[in-house]
């Protein structure tokens, strides 16, 4: 498809008239449009189209409805219906009333040839330098930063489902390229035991069965493998994606078989670390991970956010990475990215898990490190340890609040246990009378004052 529309766009005056006097005080959408103008030009997105083909939509309003689909929270097609059916978007995308849209296949192509052309972070740069030419951000404020889990976008398969799918994977981009070739090698049974999708229901629910399902999938993979390094096979089936997925994930569970042993499965503690370990063939990038106590098969993405009291809070920059990368070894490469955009902050509140060590930036600018959470690193780079809390009533509220606890004094006894204390009212007594007569209980012993002399 080509880019043949125009660099820029401005409101017509029928829609203008129109969304002024459906929405005197304007809409959230037209807010935005009037604080920042026109968010994005076609000019930024001339390199993901070809000069020759059919005339493309207008790439700066798709990348506005994508922003306004995410901020409302809508899918494809309600995104599409609110092109065509809201006064307020046609305002904000510079459109006539009788503008009839597009349909909603539109936006899941722009939005895989922005992934094509590694174009996404254009969408997060361009809003940061609008908000810069209206003074909402600025630089060498003060920003944080923190990682959360991104989802994969597979299922969840244990190994025998996961070594089931793979092989019915390459089975299927096998068919594809060479159907009668593998129509001719392949045996008949194959065709029962791959031809669904295995779920976990199907499979056999005794141990033993499970070992020995496992077992034959791992030779009839092995036995592929053998097939397709024959000089007779054609060249272009060993260089499938699906094959070399099918030789890694095969290398990950299975003992290579020797001349006198059948295949067995990959002892547990064999298997490769969560960092190289493959979850599904639909996603070999995908990881496991934790970050305390929450574990997830999938990506991390790293965050980072701007926090001054007499600004707008607005993300700065967004670094998404696998799931197994450590925190600390991230932080170089975010600080590089904001000095890159001349966003570099005077001073960064970060997790205790990042060292001081990496809280320079490779600009040479010196960075305040701050900290929040429930312990600071030492000097040493450690966590210090939490003092010791115990909970106790307020004197004047009787509600609870923490202190730490005080330090009690050892004193040599002889081996003998001290004499207990006889007629003291114990401190915790006198407490607890200070909040029965704080709440106004008539039942709590009244304290006996002194009469003058």
């Amino acid at each position: 498809m080509s880019l043949r529309s125009p660099l820029a766009y401005v409101i017509p005056d029928e829609t203008a008239r129109v969304a002024r006097a459906a929405f005197p005080k304007g809409t959230l959408v037209m807010q935005v449009y009037d604080a920042l103008g026109p968010l994005f030009t076609n000019a930024q997105f001339a390199a993901l189209f070809s000069p020759t083909g059919q005339p493309a939509e207008d790439p700066a309003r798709l990348a506005l409805v994508l922003v306004l689909q995410f901020l409302e929270g809508l899918s494809d097609r309600q995104a599409a219906e609110a092109v065509r059916d809201r006064i307020a978007w046609k305002y904000a995308l510079g459109l006539e009333l009788t503008d009839p849209g597009f349909d909603a296949s539109v936006l899941s192509e722009f939005r895989d040839r922005l992934i094509a052309g590694q174009a996404e972070q254009l969408l997060l740069d361009s809003m940061l330098e609008r908000l810069q030419e209206r003074g909402l951000l600025k630089a060498r404020g003060r920003q944080r930063t923190d990682s959360t889990h991104v989802l994969a976008a597979i299922r969840t398969l244990n190994r025998l489902t996961c070594v089931g799918e793979t092989m019915r994977q390459a089975l299927n981009a096998l068919a594809a390229e060479e159907p009668d070739w593998l129509r001719q090698h392949v045996p008949t049974d194959w065709f029962d035991r791959y031809g669904r999708r295995l779920e976990d229901a199907r499979l056999p629910r005794a141990k033993t069965a499970r070992a020995a399902l496992g077992a034959t999938i791992g030779a009839d993979g092995f036995w592929l493998l053998t097939l397709l390094e024959h000089p007779d096979t054609p060249v272009a089936l060993r260089s499938l994606p699906e094959v070399h997925i099918l030789r890694r994930i095969w290398w990950q569970q299975y003992y290579a078989p020797q001349s006198d042993t059948s295949v067995r499965w990959r002892d547990d503690d064999d298997t490769p670390p969560p960092g190289q370990l493959i979850h599904s063939p639909y996603d070999i990038e995908a990881r496991y991970s934790t970050k305390r106590d929450l574990s997830w098969v999938g990506y991390k993405t790293h965050l980072s956010e701007t926090c001054d009291d007499d600004a707008p809070n607005v993300i700065t920059h967004v670094l998404t990475t696998e799931g197994t990368a450590p925190d600390d070894t991230m932080t170089a490469a975010i600080h590089a990215a904001l000095a890159a955009k001349q966003l570099l902050p005077a001073s960064i509140w970060s997790m205790p898990a990042i060292p001081v060590r990496s809280c320079s930036s490779t600009a040479g600018t010196a960075i305040r490190l701050n900290w929040w959470g429930r312990s600071r690193p030492t000097q040493a780079g450690k966590l210090a340890p939490k003092a010791r809390t115990r909970w106790r009533p307020s004197r004047l509220t009787g509600t609870l609040k923490s202190s730490p606890a005080p330090r009690v004094r050892r004193v040599a006894t002889g081996g003998r246990k001290p004499a207990p204390t006889v007629g003291k009212k114990s401190r915790c007594a006198s407490r607890s009378a200070t909040v029965a007569l704080a709440r106004g209980d008539p039942s709590a012993p009244k304290r006996r004052t002194r009469r003058a002399a």
